[in-house]
């Protein structure tokens, strides 16, 4: 098993990167869920409430060991995130920085990449994160997780989530209004997946273009990470 710190070990689960020299790495991640416009979606519930509620349906699938669906555990996420469709139109994918981490009921492994073309001075990043379940399924808290920008956009961002089909059991797509970024997460049994692009810098945006460069992508992922 590789271990990695406590701190990487809490970013690489809440959807923040694991590297000191993101851009993002300096702004607060006290943000309110009811910021966000969901589109589509059941909505997310929050508070002592609709915990009780999520009890009383059933929603919450503790104890339920969740279909892995053939998905391993990853050493190199970066080297099987070959981000074919982004590097076309973005940059090729460089500086790689990624970690993992394994154990009986998870694995986590991130990646960080920088998307540069020839001649242009800010690229794009590319923000990756795999979680695989085996002993807890994690249906309930999946879109909870989806929704969460970590250190996606500025504070005063507003955000739209919208469902996407043709990706695993289901996926989210979370778009910054701004054009500041765009996060997709994937969840196909007990694997969720999540590609987050975003600029450099803020004065740059990401075209909704990219949104079917992100899926494109992340097809290929998850069939990369079913080894």
């Amino acid at each position: 098993m590789t271990g990695i710190s406590e701190d990487a070990d809490r970013q690489a689960t809440s959807g923040s990167s694991p590297t000191p020299d993101d851009p993002g790495a300096g702004r607060s991640r006290a943000r309110s869920l009811g910021r966000y416009t969901v589109t589509g979606l059941a909505g997310v519930l929050v508070g002592a409430g609709a915990a009780s509620a999520l009890w009383a349906t059933g929603l919450v699938t503790y104890g339920q060991t969740p279909d892995t669906k053939g998905y391993a555990a990853t050493s190199d996420l970066c080297a099987d995130a070959k981000l074919k469709a982004l590097g076309g139109a973005l940059g090729d994918p460089t500086s790689p920085e990624g970690d993992h981490w394994e154990h009986d009921a998870l694995d986590i492994s991130t990646c960080f990449l920088r998307l540069e073309s020839a001649g242009e001075e800010q690229p794009y990043n590319a923000l990756i994160h795999y979680r695989l379940h085996k002993k807890t399924d994690p249906a309930a808290e999946f879109e909870v997780y989806a929704t969460d920008p970590g250190y996606l956009a500025p504070e005063d961002a507003e955000f739209r989530a919208e469902p996407l089909g043709g990706l695993g059991d289901e996926a989210i797509e979370l778009v910054a209004d701004d054009g500041s970024g765009i996060k997709t997460s994937v969840r196909d049994g007990g694997a969720v997946l999540s590609l987050t692009v975003y600029p450099s810098h803020q004065q740059h945006s990401i075209s909704e273009d990219s949104r079917e460069l992100i899926k494109s992508d992340l097809a290929d992922l998850l069939a990369a990470l079913k080894k």
